[in-house]
């Protein structure tokens, strides 16, 4: 299966090194008594894992990359920061149930990411939730990665034990969840999402952003997308107007099919798997960079109806070499790209970032 194509991206490889992969393993460590919490409801803590992406909770680094993972599987790691916490202060006896359905470095390595549930038993089956988390956490001063990291995790599952502490749905109506609920796997929240219940799609238009992309907010049109005769995945731009148009798009559909706009070089056929959608890398692709925009004559000749350049900014009329920003960005692309090369990608549908 051959890929979706830009024509006007069309460059000989960079021919950049493989990406050095240095991983980073990170230890928390619980304080003797957390501030705020005088006790807590549970001795004993199970925690149900529901992340997309359970492999490690992000990577960072332009060149090479620094891959962070905890010492232990990640519920092996809040359940024994959970647990000394409870021992440090009175509580009481009973499991505590964690349901995590996103802990990730964002904005790698200040940031965490932590959206959880916490639940205690109620009733012969059912659960009781007592506590709910959606929060970024930064970690405090200027350190190494490694410690950035680390001080933001346990900022983040203690603000956890901190709103179990205080009930931190106090004031709110009591909600109860049966096990099937509790224990449900997060794609299926994601089939409330308006492009995963869609069932159809219009003949043509682009998804600007991923946002309207998981809204389902298409904006439509007759875009001139040239279908080449030797494969149905392979399209051009036969005017400079229109592959213009495209340029940091998130996805596009044509023919009633949606494609995912990869680097702004490929267009990749999309498929709804499991409560969200993939897409398959081939082999082949290379990261290219795009060549320089001719000037505004060229695009006059190709297309009589583009604006007049009077009304636009001037463009040079040869070709500028590569900035250094945008040798970076290739070499970031093709590190990025022979780690997808051959397999199929998924998207986290509340986050837009691409699994695999």
């Amino acid at each position: 299966m051959k890929p979706l194509l830009f024509f006007l991206l069309l460059a000989g490889p960079a021919g950049f090194s493989a990406a050095q992969k240095v991983p980073v393993v990170i230890h928390l460590t619980p304080p003797p008594k957390l501030k705020g919490v005088s006790a807590l409801p549970f001795d004993k803590v199970v925690v149900i894992d529901k992340r997309f992406d359970t492999a490690h909770p992000g990577t960072f680094g332009f060149v090479d990359q620094y891959i962070f993972k905890f010492d232990q599987p990640l519920p092996r790691v809040v359940e024994a920061y959970m647990d000394s916490a409870a021992a440090a202060v009175p509580h009481r006896e009973g499991t505590l149930y964690v349901s995590i359905n996103r802990f990730a470095i964002v904005n790698a390595p200040f940031e965490i990411d932590l959206i959880a549930d916490a639940f205690l038993p109620s009733g012969d089956s059912g659960f009781r939730k007592v506590a709910s988390i959606d929060s970024h956490f930064l970690a405090d001063g200027r350190s190494g990665y490694k410690i950035l990291v680390t001080r933001a995790s346990e900022r983040a599952l203690n603000a956890l034990l901190q709103r179990i502490a205080g009930d931190g749905l106090a004031g709110m109506p009591r909600y109860y969840y049966a096990r099937s609920t509790v224990y449900a796997p997060i794609t299926r929240s994601w089939l409330r999402y308006p492009v995963m219940a869609a069932t159809g799609f219009p003949s043509a238009g682009v998804y600007q952003t991923w946002s309207n992309f998981r809204s389902n907010l298409l904006d439509t049109g007759d875009y001139p997308l040239t279908m080449t005769p030797d494969s149905s995945y392979f399209f051009g731009y036969p005017m400079p107007v229109a592959e213009r148009h495209f340029k940091g798009i998130y996805a596009v559909c044509y023919n009633g099919l949606l494609y995912y706009n990869l680097f702004d070089q490929y267009l990749l056929p999309l498929v709804k798997t499991n409560g969200t959608f993939s897409f398959y890398v081939p082999s082949s692709l290379s990261a290219l960079l795009p060549e320089p925009l001719p000037p505004f004559d060229a695009f006059q000749a190709l297309d009589p109806q583009y604006p007049d350049p009077v009304d636009m900014a001037p463009m040079p009329s040869k070709p500028a070499l590569p900035s250094t920003a945008e040798r970076g960005l290739q070499t970031y692309r093709e590190k990025k790209l022979a780690g997808m090369k051959g397999k199929t990608c998924f998207i986290d549908m509340d986050t837009g970032q691409i699994v695999y």
